[in-house]
């Protein structure tokens, strides 16, 4: 029998094992993030931000837009899940200092566009301001991956 002692040491050397993997993907995405600096800029990769997201991921609202960075193309299906997915300041600084400086636009009206919810009607919070979409569209970043499972990760905002 295992003892509980164990058992503990196992579980910290797989999250160990499990975060030096992590970070291994997320170097291969910045590394390619950063080929890509110029409008028109194109690669072909084959890369998945599945690992990096939670198992939370039944809790999400969608809409289709446009993208947010040049050439601002229409409709695009923007998922947002009601999980956040972590990223620590390192993990995102190359992003915030040298890909998305002054290549963004900011938050656009919501105009007549349909917010779908993947959740029965609930609330999210007992404050009533808090329950739409817009507070919490302010409080993420958010990037579309524009392929065939229409996922995409959010991110924690730094300000």
């Amino acid at each position: 029998m295992e003892s509980r002692l164990s058992k503990n040491i196992r579980t910290v050397n797989k999250r160990v094992a499990d975060n030096r993997k992590l970070e291994e993907e997320w170097a291969k995405y910045v590394s390619i993030s950063q080929q890509l600096t110029k409008e028109n800029d194109t690669m072909t990769v084959s890369l998945s931000l599945t690992p990096f997201m939670s198992n939370a991921l039944h809790e999400f609202w969608r809409y289709e837009r446009s993208l947010t960075t040049p050439p601002c193309a229409e409709h695009a299906i923007w998922t947002i899940f009601r999980t956040l997915i972590i990223l620590l300041d390192y993990q995102f600084n190359p992003f915030s200092h040298d890909l998305f400086y002054e290549s963004y636009r900011g938050s656009q009206p919501l105009y007549y566009r349909r917010i779908y919810r993947s959740f029965k009607n609930k609330i999210i919070s007992t404050r009533p301001d808090q329950n739409s979409f817009g507070i919490f569209y302010k409080q993420i970043f958010l990037f579309p991956i524009l392929d065939k499972n229409l996922l995409s990760a959010q991110v924690q905002s730094s300000a």
